[in-house]
């Protein structure tokens, strides 16, 4: 798994260019040279940031994945749009484009926003409603069966889009 480099939810600190080339070109050399079977690039929250690890991955000849956080809109958290995630990512030929770690009802219309625009391999894992605790645990509603009813509920609604990949983020 290849991670933002600094906080997934926070687009302001994606680090310089130089920078995120520099980290990224070095920790996907590494992956490759291990044997890794594919680069999964997530919780992207730029565009810039998600195009530059695309670069290096392709460079790989491994098959990877690009996956972005969306905010409430159903946009990419930094409020760039899919048309321009796919357009940015499309000469390094991502097996997959996906949407991750964030809410059931903010995956559900970015899923519908990149199925518009993107004609590839999607899917979608959606952060559920645990949430960490101060051990490295984690705490689930009292109602789990719920919340996991809750989230099948939605996720069948992602299928009338073809997704290829479904999952489940932190706190699933």
């Amino acid at each position: 798994v290849i991670a933002p480099l600094e906080d997934c939810y926070k687009p302001s600190l994606v680090p310089e260019t130089r920078e995120l080339e520099k980290e990224h070109s070095e920790q996907i050399r590494l992956m490759a040279s291990l044997g890794v079977d594919c680069l999964w690039i997530e919780t992207m929250n730029t565009i810039r940031e998600a195009r530059i690890a695309a670069r290096f991955a392709q460079a790989t000849n491994l098959p990877f994945i690009v996956s972005f956080v969306a905010d409430a809109n159903g946009d990419i958290l930094s409020r760039e749009t899919f048309d321009k995630a796919v357009d940015a990512l499309a000469p390094y030929k991502p097996d997959a484009i996906l949407v991750n770690c964030s809410p059931l009802a903010h995956i559900s219309r970015a899923i519908q926003k990149l199925r518009a625009v993107f004609q590839g391999r999607i899917g979608a894992y959606a952060a559920g409603l645990g949430s960490p605790t101060k051990d490295g645990g984690w705490r689930f509603p009292s109602c789990e069966e719920e919340a996991v009813l809750k989230y099948l509920s939605e996720v069948k609604q992602w299928f009338s889009l073809s997704p290829t990949i479904i999952g489940g983020c932190c706190g699933t």
